[in-house]
């Protein structure tokens, strides 16, 4: 009868812990996206930079995404800004020769905002869209016919003239893509796509900056294509 009653507050005891013992495989689990090899589905956040789009729009873009709890959802917020009034593909002339007459082109001043949702659908696949904005101040100058008021009388004479454009264009964006973060942390990202564009002139009588589809003032479809790079995360809790 003694032993009996020995047992009965170590089997209490035992019965105690067993809901501690089986919360221990969540804690485990949690903390394994500091050792897993493959983290696409432990991230939280991402913070990447676009080296493709320095070639293609000649911008410098950086992104910021978020993922909101466990889901297959991404939120992206991209933040660009451009480094040249004139994309490359004008300057060269390579698939459109643009206007000879015009030089001495200046970025002013420009900044661009990108929104994206993203849904991975496989473990490394994803599709995403969303809208865009891009801004851009140029000034520029060139020779043309002139107009000029002399004696009431207005007169054109052809010469060099200094000239201003901003430029405000609007997109929506859909692209597919295929992403990876590695053991270390660190993401790559290869997507394409389309885009339609629409541009809207502070003055519509000046150079509209709009000979290829990745000129700051073209109106159209626009195909997309890059790469990203950077790290991911997830914080401790």
């Amino acid at each position: 009868m003694m032993k009996i009653l020995a047992t009965i507050p170590l089997i209490c005891l035992l019965s105690a812990n067993l809901p501690a013992q089986t919360s221990e495989p969540a804690d485990v689990k949690d903390y394994s996206w500091y050792k897993d090899k493959d983290k696409n589905h432990h991230g939280r956040f991402t913070f990447t930079v676009h080296p493709s789009q320095l070639v293609t729009h000649q911008n410098f873009r950086i992104d910021a995404e978020m993922r909101p709890g466990k889901s297959r959802s991404w939120l992206q917020f991209g933040l660009n800004f451009p480094l040249a009034a004139k994309v490359m593909w004008e300057e060269e002339g390579l698939f459109y020769p643009y206007d000879i007459d015009m030089y001495d082109a200046s970025l002013k001043g420009g900044v661009g905002l990108n929104f994206n949702y993203k849904y991975f659908f496989h473990r490394y696949l994803y599709v995403a869209g969303g809208p865009s904005w891009q801004y851009c101040n140029i000034e520029y100058s060139r020779y043309g016919w002139i107009p000029f008021v002399e004696d009431g009388i207005v007169y054109n004479e052809y010469g060099k003239g200094n000239y201003r454009q901003k430029i405000n264009n609007l997109g929506l964006n859909a692209m597919g893509g295929f992403q990876k973060i590695s053991r270390h942390n660190f993401l790559v990202d290869v997507y394409m796509g389309v885009a339609a564009q629409k541009a809207f002139y502070a003055d519509p009588d000046a150079d509209k900056f709009n000979s290829t589809m990745y000129s700051r003032g073209y109106t159209g479809c626009v195909f997309l294509i890059g790469v990203r790079i950077g790290f991911a995360g997830k914080p401790r809790y």
